[in-house]
């Protein structure tokens, strides 16, 4: 009898791609040891792992034949939708490589020549130049858009179906929308494609003679919401009669003044309008002479698409509180104070640091006020930014002594490695816009050296914000609509942060 330590196969292993053979070599199993073998991972120390990934893996206890591998290949191969994200992904990888050898944007124009070589343009322009490529490739390739938004993208089809597309940004077929409503809430309320064929359905085409918006002076835009957005068709009774013979009434959308953002004919004091977006305010009105004219009051379209018509009621004053002068235009990374730690030490290398406030749960958008209670003096203050956050995006910090009086710094200190223009002193600059930012994800902290210990009674510190909380000293108006903007009156920011009008009208619509 012959005694092994191990046994060894040996056989030719054919290598397939896509079902066709790609090669061959002799391949060597260990049967005794057969858990030795991985997946992606060679029994050898010395040998790389496999960087990608691995969507199947199947074992046989059988040779299998050339036929039932190809249908094996052609079973798991990519899906269309698939295919076509790869295309995507290859052409923003190319021109992204572009962008960066020219040191700018490659948009800019409208020909593909000067989209190719411009640098400088907006997401209309991107979207005209993903639009020749995709063409160019035999890609079916649309352009929609949203007035309200102020924004353009690519609509890539394939099949019956039809998927955004940002041909500038990293997201995936059919997410663009999506995350871009994330950023501005409650903002889009009609969205249009552009076309090669007019419309029967535009206003220019209706064959009548009164001025249109310069938005609907093209007979070449469809309307797309519905695949976009929860809509509603909306009846609406018109109170006013218009200005001429106008035939046309519209619903319009308020981003700093009121704009149309869909069409309707009239008759008999009613107007339908159809594939409204719910969630969002309009103002129904005429247009004559390059003016909008009100044809009813405005009412709320709801997320139910329920319609609340809203004229102020003037006998049910109410109280309002304002924390702020304009919604939210983005999401805000609150998260990234989350953990974050203000400390004071007598060392100037922080050995004695005591934690006086940790953020643990997430800050407003506007001044967060900590009162302290020290024991005694301390020289050095400073705020530790959370592991991972790369300074956690803070954008002021004030101190105050016991009298209120804000405490001036001898001088800043902190981590330094960090972009020109978001260093420790952007934290201590009084503008709210500016932020600090630390290179080294975990290494992020800014802080003062007051020269001499003092005193610390509070301070204040402001996450990333937009500038548009209340401020101290700044002058602010209230108005409310009753057939045009009506003021409640005028208000100075006070350090509290907030505005309270007694005198606001119930059931009104406020700007």
């Amino acid at each position: 009898m012959v005694s092994h330590s191990c046994i060894f196969f040996r056989y030719t292993g054919q290598f397939y791609i896509n079902g066709k053979i790609a090669g061959s070599r002799s391949v060597e199993i260990d049967i005794k040891n057969f858990r030795n073998n991985y997946i992606g991972k060679s029994k050898y120390d010395y040998d790389p792992n496999f960087k990608g990934s691995i969507k199947d893996f199947r074992l046989y206890n059988r040779e299998l034949t050339y036929r039932e591998i190809l249908a094996l290949a052609e079973k798991t191969s990519s899906t269309p939708l698939e295919n076509l994200q790869g295309i995507v992904e290859k052409l923003r990888t190319y021109y992204h490589r572009q962008l960066l050898l020219s040191q700018g944007h490659i948009v800019g124009g409208y020909s593909p020549s000067l989209l190719l070589n411009m640098k400088k343009g907006s997401c209309n322009d991107y979207s005209v130049l993903g639009t020749h490529i995709f063409r160019s490739l035999g890609i079916p390739s649309a352009i929609d858009f949203s007035q309200q938004a102020g924004h353009d993208w690519n609509v890539l089809f394939l099949g019956d179906q039809s998927y955004d597309c940002s041909f500038i940004d990293n997201d995936t077929l059919g997410t663009h929308l999506k995350l871009y409503e994330e950023i501005l809430p409650d903002r889009i309320a009609k969205i249009f494609r552009h076309t090669y064929a007019k419309q029967p359905d535009t206003p220019v085409m209706s064959g009548t003679e009164e001025s249109f918006p310069e938005s609907f002076r093209t007979p070449c835009i469809k309307d797309v919401s519905d695949l976009y957005l929860p809509t509603t068709d909306v009846s609406v009774t018109l109170d006013k009669k218009p200005p001429q013979d106008q035939q046309f009434a519209y619903l319009c959308f308020f981003l700093r003044e009121w704009s149309p953002v869909h069409w309707s004919k009239h008759r008999r004091g009613k107007a339908h309008f159809t594939k409204m977006g719910n969630g969002v305010v309009y103002l129904p009105v005429y247009y004559h002479n390059n003016q909008t004219y009100p044809a009813a009051y405005p009412f709320a379209l709801t997320l139910e698409g329920e319609t609340r018509i809203l004229k102020p009621d003037t006998l049910a004053l109410q109280r309002l509180t304002l924390i702020r002068k304009y919604p939210e235009e983005r999401v805000y990374q609150k998260d990234r104070l989350l953990g974050a730690t203000f400390q004071v030490a007598q060392k100037e290398d922080f050995s004695d640091a005591q934690t006086i406030h940790t953020v643990d749960q997430r800050p407003e958008i506007r001044y967060n006020e900590v009162s302290v209670s020290l024991d005694k003096k301390y020289r050095y203050f400073r705020f530790m930014a959370p592991p991972r956050s790369n300074g956690g995006e803070i954008c002021e910090i004030d101190l105050f002594d016991e009298n209120g009086q804000k405490m001036e710094p001898y001088k800043i200190i902190g981590n330094y490695a960090s972009p020109p223009d978001r260093t420790p002193e952007s934290v201590f600059d009084g503008e709210p816009l500016t932020s600090y930012w630390c290179d080294q994800p975990d290494e992020g902290w800014v802080g003062v050296d007051f020269g001499k210990p003092v005193s610390i009674a509070s301070f204040r510190f402001l996450p990333l914000n937009d500038d548009n909380f209340i401020r101290e000293n700044e002058l602010y108006e209230l108005f409310y609509w009753d057939e045009q903007w009506v003021s409640l009156g005028r208000q100075t920011g006070t350090s509290s942060q907030y505005l309270e009008y007694n005198n606001a009208p119930g059931n009104a619509l406020f700007c």
